[in-house]
């Protein structure tokens, strides 16, 4: 059997980008409402500084979905799956090509996304849509390669805990009158943002566009460092 490509139909593209814009919709929101609801609340940011600021953060948050949206046109625009029964290829735009030979396979998943073949190396992966046309068809390929489990949702609860979490500590840093509270708080917020940052840049599966420069990650941790040293420094004189 020959190597066949698969691609995503007009409609699959468009429930890829639906999907995307939707979590980076909610992303923009949860972060707004977090790093200016809780400073209004603690009674840092005035009404009439709220309205200044809520249009220019809208604005912003506007020309970056409206970039953001024609980044994820070109991905899964040119999004291609080549299968063949000794290796599978993901080839999209912007991204390098990912090529997973049979005998690197260590484990396949299915979730409500798609399938994910996986190896050794954590960051060397495939994933699969089920918008793709032929999805039953690579499927049952790869069956014929590896068992196929259904991945559970403990990472999905992972990661909204831990943006729980972060808004938690964004809330303790902003209302405690602790001074070991806020620099707990502090110490958690800096170490994840940094984390984010650093794993984000990290995963090649991402479009280099879509980072931050390094020098700007540098300044949005200095930033960080600043609120809280001020929020310590405004604490410990009380």
């Amino acid at each position: 059997m020959s190597a066949k490509s698969y691609n995503l139909s007009p409609e699959g593209i468009r429930q890829e980008k639906r999907k995307a814009l939707m979590r980076g919709l909610f992303t923009a929101l949860f972060g707004i409402a977090v790093s200016l609801g809780i400073p209004m609340v603690a009674g840092l940011v005035e009404p009439w500084l709220a309205i200044i600021i809520i249009p220019i953060m809208l604005l912003a948050f506007g020309l970056g979905m409206r970039r953001g949206y024609k980044i994820l046109h070109e991905r899964w625009s040119s999004f291609q799956i080549i299968m063949s029964p000794e290796f599978i290829i993901r080839k999209q735009s912007t991204i390098p090509d990912i090529e997973i030979e049979r005998e690197q396979v260590s484990k396949i998943q299915e979730n409500l996304s798609g399938i994910f073949v996986r190896t050794a190396e954590k960051q060397n992966y495939i994933h699969v849509p089920r918008s793709l046309e032929g999805y039953q068809e690579v499927k049952s390929e790869l069956q014929q390669w590896h068992t196929i489990e259904q991945q559970s949702a403990k990472q999905d609860y992972v990661s909204i805990l831990l943006l729980l979490l972060f808004a938690a500590s964004f809330a303790a840093m902003f209302l405690s009158s602790r001074a070991w509270l806020v620099i707990s708080a502090g110490i958690f917020i800096i170490v994840y943002t940094l984390w984010g940052q650093i794993s984000f840049r990290r995963n090649t599966q991402i479009d280099a566009r879509a980072k931050l420069n390094t020098w700007r990650i540098v300044l949005l941790v200095l930033l960080m460092l600043g609120i809280v040293a001020g929020r310590i420094y405004v604490v410990s004189s009380r």
